[in-house]
């Protein structure tokens, strides 16, 4: 029986910034992240320490690919501060919260996972919402990137060549610029089978859910025994492995990310 004494050592951390951290609305790998750093240096009476990624992997139980990602967000949001140098860098908590930044919508990813209906199985958060009979159904109200304007657009020349601000953007093509945007950029919108999985995961999933799954399906290319999912028409034909993938590998992960 776990049984947590205070003499067995403490984390002296002021209210006000304590506050700030609880009101702030982080993603849940931000904030163990966070709260991991915190334990590192105040637990220990520092302003700063050096940690390791191994020691934020095995303290947060997050995996490398993410806690890599999310310390660049936290640091670009100047909530958390990085010096030392590259074989020992050493972080800490930027304690003045008025300095805190709020990333643009295309400038932050979610790869967090909710318990949904209090049953414990961990579902990633803004990807998966549930999953019925083998379907995939991704959850409502997460930040998707979508920073071209009509200013900026041209007409659709079908080509792999052209960068994401050259294709005309219909929902069809936002599919194939989420692929884009997120490591394939030799993509080609104009590949008729493509368009045609793009139009399914539209149809059965909207374009922010559709989007999502995207970003998270290509965020695990090169992850071992991930399915390779860098197209629509992938995409549309692996999703029971995406899920079966994702089950597997959170089996044992007693931490909500």
């Amino acid at each position: 029986m776990a049984n947590p004494q205070k003499e067995n050592g403490y984390t002296s951390i002021a209210n006000e910034l304590y506050d700030a951290i609880i009101k702030w609305r982080f993603s849940s790998y931000e904030y163990r992240v966070i709260i991991f750093i915190i334990r590192k240096t105040y637990g220990y009476n520092k302003k700063g320490d050096w940690i390791s990624l191994s020691q934020f992997v095995e303290g947060t139980n997050i995996r490398r690919t993410h806690i890599c990602r999310t310390i660049n967000y936290l640091i670009k949001q100047n909530i958390i501060t990085k010096g030392g140098n590259k074989e020992k860098p050493e972080y800490g908590i930027q304690k003045d919260y008025e300095k805190w930044l709020k990333l643009n919508k295309g400038e932050r990813s979610h790869h967090s996972l909710i318990t949904k209906g209090g049953n414990k199985e961990k579902i990633p958060k803004g990807v998966i919402e549930d999953v019925k009979g083998g379907n995939l159904v991704v959850s409502k109200g997460v930040h998707t990137k979508d920073n071209i304007t009509k200013d900026n657009i041209t007409k659709d020349k079908g080509t792999s060549e052209q960068s994401s601000q050259e294709i005309k953007i219909d929902p069809i093509n936002k599919i194939f610029q989420a692929f884009y945007d997120n490591g394939n950029k030799g993509i080609n919108f104009g590949n008729k089978t493509e368009r045609a999985a793009a139009n399914w995961l539209l149809k059965e999933y909207g374009l922010e859910r559709a989007t999502n799954t995207i970003k998270y399906a290509m965020s695990l290319q090169g992850e071992k025994y991930a399915p390779t999912i860098t197209t629509p028409f992938q995409l549309k034909n692996n999703l029971a492995k995406l899920i079966a993938y994702y089950k597997r590998e959170n089996t044992n992960n007693t931490i909500i990310i």
